[in-house]
Order: C-alpha cells, then sequence, then structure tokens
C-alpha cells in the first residue's frame, strides 16, 4: 500500500509538473513594479512606464545621431516624438469604444496568446526563453507586448464591424467604385533633403528639375535620372505611379496632389516630407504630376488598394479623435532623463510559480497522508497484538 501510494504520489506531481510546460508558451509574464509605474495619461487611460520606456528607445538612436552631442536637442526631439505617437494606441482604444469594442485582457487573452504562440513557434522554433530575451533586446516587456497585440485584434475587428455596417465598402464592385471616386494617380520627382545634406543645394537640383520639365522633358524621363530619389513602392509594383485615397500620404503631398484638377497636371516644387532612403524623415522636395484611372491598373493592385481604402476610412476617424486628446506627463515622468532610462524587465512567471507551489502542496499533503495512514495502521497493529 505504502508504495502504491508513494508511487502515486510522484505521478500527481510530475502531472502537475508538465501541465506547466505543455501547451502553456504564451502564457504571459507579471509586470514589476518599473514597469507599470504610471507616468502619466492619455485621455481616461493610464500610460505605463513600460510603454514610454519602449518608445523612448525607438526615437532615441534616431535622435542622437541627428544631434550628435547636443543633449537639450536630442531631448526636446524625443519628447515631439512621444508627444506625437503616445496617444495612437490609446486614440484606437477610444474609437473602437465608442464602436462598442472595448478591451478586455479576458476576452482578448485567446486570440493574443494564440498569435503570441505563433510566434514563438515559427520564430524561435518552440523556445519560450529565446522569444522573451528577443524582447528585452528589443527594450518591450511581455505585458506591453501583448497590451499592444490586443489593441492591434480590436483594431482589425474595427474594420471588420465597419465592413458590416457599411461604413467601409463590403463588396469587391462597391470597393472599386470608391476607388475610382476618391483615389487619385500621381507620379513624381523626390529629392530627400537627408542629414549632411545641404538644402539650398538640393532645392537648386528641384529648380533645374522643373526647368527641364517646362522646357518639354516628360515626367518618365526625369523619374529614371538623378534628379529622383525615390522609387515606386513594391506593393504598386503593376502601377507605376501612387494610388491613395485622403489621408494616407504626408499632408504637403496629399494637398498638392489634389490640387491638381486633371491628368495631365503638374505641381511646382511642393515642400514636404518623407522617409528617405535611409529610413529617416526628412523635407523632401517632390515635382508631382496627376495620372489617369485605370481599370486594369486597379484590377492589378485591387487587394493593395482595397487594404488601402479600409485603413484610409479608420485612419481618418482616427485622427479626428487624436485632435482631442494629449499626453500629459506626470511629475515622474518630467523627472526622467530620456537619454538615460532604465529598462523595464520581464517579471516572473505567476503561472509557472502557481503551478510548482501547487504540486509542492499537493506532494506535502500526500506525504501527510501517507504518514497519518502509516501511523493509523502502526496503532491498530499495536493494539491488535496488545490484545
Amino acid at each position: 500500500m505504502k508504495k502504491i501510494l508513494r508511487t502515486g504520489a510522484l505521478a500527481l506531481l510530475l502531472t502537475i509538473i508538465l501541465s506547466a510546460f505543455a501547451s502553456c508558451g504564451a502564457r504571459p509574464l507579471a509586470q514589476t513594479k518599473l514597469a507599470k509605474t504610471e507616468v502619466g495619461t492619455v485621455g481616461e487611460y493610464s500610460v505605463p512606464y513600460e510603454e514610454f520606456y519602449f518608445l523612448v528607445t525607438s526615437y532615441l538612436a534616431t535622435a542622437k545621431e541627428k544631434f550628435k552631442d547636443d543633449t537639450a536637442a536630442i531631448k526636446e526631439y524625443v519628447w515631439e516624438r512621444i508627444n506625437e505617437n503616445i496617444i495612437t494606441n490609446y486614440a484606437i482604444l477610444t474609437l473602437c469604444s465608442s464602436e462598442g469594442l472595448k478591451y478586455s485582457e479576458k476576452e482578448l487573452r485567446k486570440e493574443v496568446n494564440a498569435h503570441i504562440e505563433s510566434i514563438i513557434e515559427s520564430s524561435f522554433d518552440g523556445n519560450r526563453e529565446d522569444y522573451f530575451a528577443s524582447q528585452q533586446e528589443a527594450g518591450i516587456t511581455d505585458h506591453y507586448y501583448r497590451f499592444s497585440t490586443g489593441v492591434d485584434i480590436l483594431y482589425n475587428k474595427l474594420g471588420q464591424k465597419y465592413q458590416t455596417d457599411g461604413i467601409i465598402p463590403n463588396t469587391d464592385e462597391k470597393i472599386k467604385e470608391t476607388i475610382k471616386k476618391d483615389f487619385i494617380h500621381t507620379w513624381h520627382i523626390a529629392i530627400f533633403v537627408s542629414e549632411g545634406d545641404d538644402r539650398a543645394t538640393e532645392y537648386a537640383k528641384a529648380e533645374e528639375a522643373l526647368r527641364l520639365l517646362e522646357s518639354g522633358n516628360s515626367m518618365y524621363q526625369l523619374i529614371g535620372s538623378k534628379y529622383n530619389e525615390n522609387t515606386v513602392p513594391e506593393s504598386l509594383k503593376n502601377a507605376y505611379g501612387y494610388y491613395f485615397p485622403k489621408g494616407v500620404m504626408e499632408k504637403g503631398y496629399e494637398d498638392a496632389a489634389f490640387a491638381l484638377e486633371k491628368s495631365g497636371d503638374r505641381s511646382g516644387i511642393v515642400v514636404s516630407q518623407s522617409t528617405d532612403i535611409n529610413g529617416e524623415l526628412c523635407e523632401c522636395f517632390y515635382i508631382i504630376e496627376r495620372l489617369p484611372t485605370k481599370d486594369s491598373e486597379i484590377e492589378d493592385n485591387f487587394e493593395d488598394l482595397s487594404d488601402m481604402l479600409k485603413d484610409a476610412i479608420i485612419v481618418q476617424k482616427l485622427e479626428n479623435i487624436k485632435k482631442d486628446l494629449s499626453f500629459k506627463p506626470n511629475d515622474y515622468a518630467i523627472s526622467l532623463d530620456v537619454t538615460s532610462l532604465e529598462q523595464p524587465e520581464n517579471g516572473v512567471d505567476i503561472h509557472l510559480i502557481t503551478t510548482i507551489t501547487i504540486s509542492v502542496v499537493s506532494l506535502v499533503a500526500i506525504i501527510i497522508i501517507v504518514f497519518v495512514f502509516r501511523t493509523v495502521r502502526a496503532k491498530r497493529f499495536q493494539k491488535k497484538h496488545k490484545k
């Protein structure tokens, strides 16, 4: 009997411990005290340190490269980017909430876990620890990544809801009609003012390109020349140029493009912003020409243009919400030196600790039961033999 109980205890312990590791690679880690410390608010939402840290580090390298040893300029640049971008998740949550889609970790947990499980399996060969190590290297905590994933899932649900409600066209024919009506087709010459460039020299290059166009050269000739530093997006490889609705391109470019009334109209030099060939945001000089909208090109690029249309409708609604949102840092955030923040670590695995604790408690309980059983059995044996 003792052997059976002992074997049963070990089997139960092994079963419980193995259950902690089986099919649970996506189980969450706890937040540390630093990670969840509030740094301010956006509307009704509290902003945790882990999000602030991730965004700061996302912009810090660019700021240091751009401003070298000018610490004041680096801090100003980072704070500007933070104030512009930290409201994004909360604008999405606000819009979703207004449409009856509320963020709930409990409701989204299965979808978030499934997403993370797929990443661990596909990118880390199922190694959970390697996955968490990559998060730390990227400056993101497990909790914040889960939050961001949940927001992305809600964003997709919002698109599905808008399609169901008819706010986003929900048939191919309606989508094509909307593209023809609301999209514009352009191509352009783009001259970047990248880090280290002389602005006057780059502007003179744009002026020279404009003179060549005015003297009879075609845009097609100049797009493939030294005057153009941009390329057609790979997603629209079958359509030479750019198809887009309002709310997609940078505002300076968009305003100038939609001011062109018909195919063949061309702008002067448009001063706007863009991302240069190094991926850095910079000033850019454009010369834009409007092109005709072609059914064949819409057909060839339908999937990409359809996604662009859906995003543009949601983005426009988000932009309206963002106008009323701002990041209000608290005294703690204001006191922080954004050039040398402490990285928040991932917390402990509560699920694993709980499972091991239950396992140990279960084993102790079984040992006690065995001990009590043996004691009672021994007393009965003694009592029997005394008689």
